[in-house]
């Protein structure tokens, strides 16, 4: 988000406030921001339920009392509860759209939100793209970007929390794909059916990667989210290994199998040294994204085991 210095004088000193106030209060930003100036921005558009394009190009009209009287309550209760902004207005941003979401599931902010609207070209073909899976759903948003991102192609969605999925499914129904967007309660994998349904053509996950080290040291905002959308063992690998043996018998020939490793990205390369996966870069420039393709993941066998 560019800050520009075109604001209102009343908006940008409103701003600046509450930057100062994130800063000295120790907020931790990865929630949707990265900064205190974005998170400062994103609080008063949510307060004053103006579009957040607008206050941070400059376009908003000045802020008045009532508006500066609701901000500063919204931001004094994300500095003293240390919970995401986004559990408190209920509403988190992925992928270019709006999505439900509550302590019950993980804060949408997936990396993989700036490959699935372009269908992850030019890595993938979508037109044989007929069935995809999203494990670890989640608030469900990955499967909704991905079934709005390849509208020819069903969507499974997986979480092993009930709760989890009542937030996914608050979100199916908020885009009307309940026809196209499948929720299952499991571990991980459906049970395939008898007509071979429980075989994709495009796996995609972003799993529990956080190393036993990292999780004592998470910043308090994470301790508001499921523990269990975290936590990947000694390595980070626990759930990635599972996730990847399930995946060699269920990705179709021609299919792909793509998931965030996020801190985790060494220890996969270390443990498959030869599967040489394509690592998707974003625009921060973090690369913890691997697109594996069908012949790749036959061969991944762990050797660090």
């Amino acid at each position: 988000m560019i800050r520009t210095e075109n604001l209102p004088t009343e908006t940008e000193a409103l701003l600046n406030f509450l930057e100062d106030a994130y800063t000295q209060a120790g907020i931790w930003f990865g929630h949707g921001t990265t900064s205190a100036w974005e998170e400062a921005v994103w609080t008063l558009s949510a307060a004053t339920r103006t579009d957040i394009d607008l206050i941070a190009s400059g376009e908003y009209a000045s802020v008045n009392e009532a508006h500066r009287a609701k901000t500063a309550a919204l931001a004094s209760e994300r500095i003293q509860t240390r919970k995401p902004l986004a559990y408190l207005i209920g509403e988190a941003w992925f992928a270019g759209n709006a999505f439900f979401v509550d302590e019950r599931a993980i804060v949408p902010r997936s990396h993989l939100g700036e490959w699935i609207p372009d269908q992850f070209a030019p890595w993938l073909d979508p037109d044989p793209i007929q069935r995809i899976i999203d494990i670890g759903t989640g608030s469900g948003c990955i499967a909704i970007s991905l079934a709005l991102a390849f509208p020819q192609a069903h969507v499974d969605a997986t979480d092993l929390s009930g709760e989890a999925l009542e937030v996914a499914q608050r979100n199916v129904d908020r885009y009307g794909l309940a026809e196209r967007v499948t929720l299952h309660e499991c571990d991980l994998y459906p049970t395939a059916s008898a007509d071979g349904a429980g075989m994709w053509d495009l796996i995609v996950t972003n799993p529990p990667y956080v190393d036993d080290t990292t999780m004592s040291d998470l910043p308090d905002e994470y301790h508001h989210e499921p523990d269990m959308a975290f936590r990947g063992g000694s390595d980070g690998l626990d759930i990635i290994e599972r996730i990847v043996t399930g995946a060699q018998s269920r990705l179709k020939p021609g299919g792909h199998f793509i998931i965030e490793a996020g801190t985790a990205r060494l220890a996969m390369e270390q443990a498959w040294p030869d599967s040489a996966p394509m690592w998707l870069a974003t625009s921060s420039g973090e690369d913890g994204i691997a697109l594996i393709d069908h012949a790749q993941l036959m061969g991944m066998r762990r050797t660090d085991a």
